[in-house]
């Protein structure tokens, strides 16, 4: 059908609750949550004492296992590529950063295949670094997208546009050191309701003969004992101290 005998229905707009609309949004949509995840910080949530011990098993460490281990622990990688590449970089900003401290070595070769490998100068990253090539990947280049003034890129800087090949960690024991040092503090797990009342009980048990602890004085120590809130502490008192314990003028227990 030529343009001439196109109708304007032809070039109408498809209804907004089409099947194709729908499908654009959701893309849009889902494009830009993983874009908005991309741009915050990395979190070492995934960083498992188990995902560590799985990866200090590998005689060498690769720049895509180091970041898989960081963006992903021992979970598979996701099959939508948006979503790998999204939580990829947050992980490969914090790598580059760590490396750019000094915070352990990298080693790479400045062409493709080739065995000229030396250890990666830490001004490298200087600029900001993301992963290049294919997957796997094992290349390090500038990152154009973080780049965000008018400033001239040449190579007398670190070789700012140089491309590192077959990245892997020089010194794997920093960079293990450097990445226990990122994962969050484990908080000891809260007792149950039955392990503190036992306790309590076993408490009362011990203080037969000795002077009984004031009200206060109880309080404070199931709080600094099990990390319970006063009003919880307050009510376990109530309930399972005897009557003896009761702060003078207090009424007693029947």
């Amino acid at each position: 059908m030529s343009s001439d005998e196109m109708g304007p229905h032809e070039f109408a707009e498809p209804p907004e609750d089409s099947l194709w609309n729908r499908r654009a949004r959701e893309e849009r949509e889902h494009l830009d949550r993983w874009r908005a995840f991309m741009a915050q910080p990395w979190t070492p949530d995934a960083v498992t004492p188990e995902a560590l011990n799985q990866l200090q098993e590998q005689s060498i460490i690769w720049l895509d296992d180091a970041i898989d281990l960081m963006a992903f622990g021992l979970g598979a990688c996701p099959l939508d590529p948006i979503e790998r590449a999204a939580r990829r970089a947050p992980a490969t900003r914090a790598f580059c950063e760590a490396a750019r401290l000094g915070k352990f070595a990298l080693y790479g070769s400045r062409n493709a295949g080739s065995d000229d490998g030396q250890q990666i100068p830490t001004r490298y990253f200087d600029f900001p670094r993301r992963l290049g090539g294919r997957e796997p990947s094992r290349v390090l280049e500038l990152d154009l997208a973080d780049i965000s003034d008018d400033r001239v890129f040449d190579d007398d800087h670190a070789g700012r546009r140089t491309k590192w090949f077959d990245v892997r960690i020089d010194q794997p024991g920093s960079f293990f050191e450097w990445l226990r040092g990122q994962a969050p503090a484990k908080t000891p797990e809260r007792s149950t309701l039955e392990q503190v009342e036992a306790t309590y009980l076993q408490r009362i048990q011990e203080h037969r003969g000795k002077k009984n602890p004031s009200r206060d004085e109880d309080v404070k120590w199931l709080q600094q004992k099990f990390g319970i809130d006063r009003t919880t502490a307050r009510d376990i008192r109530k309930r399972l101290a005897p009557p003896e314990w009761q702060d003078p003028g207090a009424p007693r227990k029947k």
